[in-house]
């Protein structure tokens, strides 16, 4: 006698069987997340009492927070991203996409909340389905923010370099640098020279750290060594108004004059802690490395107290967030995208 296999039982296996897959990846994800966060945490906890024994050893200096000066801060370091939007701009337009500025800037600020969100990925998410929802390529968004994100980090870290004669760090180097034009004479010189080497890795590390389900069917990516070029050229300017932002927030907790000597030292402050952070990719938004590193680049300055470098290190942080919030709302509801019929013509 032949038994034939009963259907019935063969679908209540495979069905279980996809209930155990679906199962084991749920919790392999909230494993995964549980380790994020709980790295983040030990980060933001060392950070903190390291940042606590740094304010107790001033006990007798007083920080005042002037709130105009925040203010200012504020708008500074949203007008700080607005080269990273027309270079995201011309990325698009490189790989066939007619976008228009307004798109761009409308998914660019939006997606500065994703960062928040471990592995950073969900910055991705929220550009190229702002993008895609305006008829353009998600694919070819993704890949280009990648790529616009990588460059403008490598600029802050070839940036934070350069300024070493000023901000000191990392402290190793004091070893090796006495003259205060070298470094920034050697970075510059090595950048230029590697520009076509920069574009070749560049590009190729983009789509590899880009989710494969996000450039399914996506043209490969060319960008053109001038266009890094120009791309590098205008990151100088971001960065320099992120360290602006940072001055002004120095300022707001000191009584001191606003010393626009010190521009270049906080330049290079928030490239080299703003890169680490982002370089942290399992720690949500840099928090805690961004900070730890700013409080001990801008402790060391003679002009800059120990409670000042706390405070002003933690109330960027808190200031670049509102502002990234406030940006989201205004162009999210304030900068409607134009027609899908007016870019056809």
């Amino acid at each position: 006698m032949i038994l034939k296999p009963d259907p019935d039982e063969n679908a209540r296996m495979s069905r279980s069987a996809e209930t155990d897959a679906k199962i084991d990846r749920a919790s392999k994800r909230w494993a995964w997340t549980a380790v994020k966060w709980g790295l983040c945490l030990l980060v933001v906890a060392f950070v903190s009492r390291h940042a606590w024994g740094l304010w107790n050893q001033d006990e007798f200096a007083r920080v005042d927070v002037h709130v105009g000066w925040l203010a200012l801060s504020l708008l500074v370091y949203l007008a700080g991203w607005i080269p990273s939007v027309w270079f995201w701009q011309r990325l698009m337009q490189a790989m066939d996409q007619r976008v228009g500025f307004r798109d761009c800037a409308r998914a660019h600020y939006c997606g500065h909340l994703g960062k928040y969100v471990p592995g950073k990925a969900f910055v991705l998410i929220i550009r190229s389905g702002m993008m895609k929802s305006r008829g353009f390529s998600a694919a070819a968004a993704a890949v280009t923010a990648t790529f616009e994100t990588l460059l403008f980090m490598g600029a802050g870290l070839v940036i934070g370099l350069a300024l070493f004669p000023v901000t000191r760090w990392p402290p190793l180097l004091s070893e090796w640098i006495s003259s205060p034009w070298l470094m920034p004479v050697i970075v510059v010189t090595l950048t230029v020279a590697a520009l076509p080497l920069i574009a070749k890795l560049a590009t190729r590390l983009a789509v590899l750290i880009t989710p494969r389900d996000m450039t399914a069917g996506q043209s490969p990516l060319r960008i053109s060594v001038k266009l890094i070029a120009c791309g590098l050229a205008v990151f100088v300017v971001s960065w320099a108004l992120l360290g602006l932002s940072l001055g002004l927030t120095i300022r707001a907790v000191s009584d001191e004059p606003l010393r626009w000597a010190h521009w270049p030292l906080w330049t290079g402050a928030v490239a080299l802690a703003t890169s680490a952070g982002f370089a942290a990719i399992l720690i949500p938004g840099g928090i805690g490395v961004r900070e730890g590193l700013l409080i001990e680049i801008l402790r060391t300055q003679p002009e800059i107290g120990a409670r000042q470098a706390v405070v002003a290190s933690v109330l960027l942080r808190l200031i670049w967030l509102i502002a990234e919030i406030l940006a989201a709302v205004v162009v999210y509801y304030g900068l409607r995208p134009r027609r899908m019929a007016s870019r056809e013509h």
